[in-house]
């Protein structure tokens, strides 16, 4: 098997387990976890970066994982010829779920058997 560099893109540090399966495989691995409060997730298993655009070009291979909001950098890597797993552009961006959820509660009935809902505004 021939070594590989592998990063890991994450907002919300849902791809620790692959990363660190792949470590243990004999790659080398880096893991970047966007959202502050979930940094420490994975420590001790994965080596962390704080900025995986400075990591891609260690990178043979980089991995984006099911979070939102990567997809416009996936395809660019792509165009650059670097080899992407995950993430197109048609991945929209974590904002845009909060709008699209935010006119979705927006538009329920204001009670339901007497139970008062809220709305998100300004998402």
């Amino acid at each position: 098997m021939e070594h590989r560099n592998f990063l890991f893109v994450s907002q919300g540090a849902l791809i620790g387990d692959i990363a660190w399966q792949v470590s243990k495989e004999g790659h080398s691995t880096r893991y970047f976890i966007g959202s502050e409060s979930e940094r420490d997730i994975a420590d001790g298993f994965v080596p962390k970066t704080r900025d995986w655009k400075k990591d891609v070009d260690w990178a043979d291979v980089i991995i984006f994982d099911d979070t939102l909001g990567f997809g416009a950098e996936a395809e660019a890597l792509r165009a650059e010829g670097k080899k992407v797993v995950g993430g197109t552009g048609h991945t929209p961006g974590w904002r845009t779920w909060f709008v699209r959820l935010g006119n979705w509660i927006d538009n329920l009935p204001r009670q339901w058997s007497g139970t008062t809902f809220w709305t998100i505004t300004n998402a």
